[in-house]
This record gives structure tokens, C-alpha cells and sequence, in this order.
């Protein structure tokens, strides 16, 4: 799993936020934390250089080109194979991310 942001949209508190919440929904977690989004309408902008400025660079700085996606699927058998070896190695209640991903 990957992600990429940019910094003039988000920072390190709000990206840990919202990793959290979508880790914890994803998890079913009876805690979950909801973004409050109200910024734009106790800030708003006086002007759109700054925005029109940002769209220009990054418009220079993407490239067309080939992309690659790659997706890989485990079997049942193979995750519980997996959760057994790791288990073995110490590792309590590994979940399904942990065991693929162990070692990368």
C-alpha cells in the first residue's frame, strides 16, 4: 500500500489523522475520528493567485508516460500459512497486513 500527498494540502498531524481514522474504520474500530473540514469557511481565500500559481507548476512538473500498477492476491491458505510462521517468530495476533508484508 502506498501514498503520496502533498504538503501544501496536508501536514504530518493531519496526515496522522487521517491514517487513524481510516485505519480505524477499516478495522471496524468503535473509535473513529471524522475530519473536520470547516477550514475554507473560517479562512477563506482573499484571492486565487496562490491556487492558479500552484496548478501551473504542478501541471509542469507531470509527465505523460507509462504507469504500472501491480496487485497481488493471497489465498486463504496462504495468509493462515503466513500468520502461522509469523506467530512463530513471536509476533502475537498478526493481521493480514503484517503477514504480507513482513519483511519488506
Amino acid at each position: 500500500m502506498g501514498l503520496c500527498i502533498s504538503h501544501k494540502i496536508l501536514d504530518g498531524a493531519a496526515l496522522k489523522t487521517f491514517l487513524k481514522g481510516w485505519a480505524n474504520m477499516a478495522c471496524e474500530a468503535k473509535e473513529v475520528v471524522y475530519p473536520n473540514l470547516t477550514a475554507p469557511t473560517l479562512f477563506p481565500a482573499k484571492s486565487l493567485w496562490l491556487r492558479d500559481t500552484a496548478m501551473y507548476i504542478s501541471q509542469s512538473m507531470l509527465k505523460e508516460g507509462k504507469c504500472r500498477t501491480k496487485r497481488f492476491v493471497f489465498s486463504s491458505d496462504a495468509i493462515g500459512t503466513l500468520k502461522a510462521e509469523v506467530t512463530g517468530h513471536g509476533v502475537q495476533k498478526p493481521t493480514r497486513v503484517e503477514v504480507v508484508t513482513d519483511g519488506i
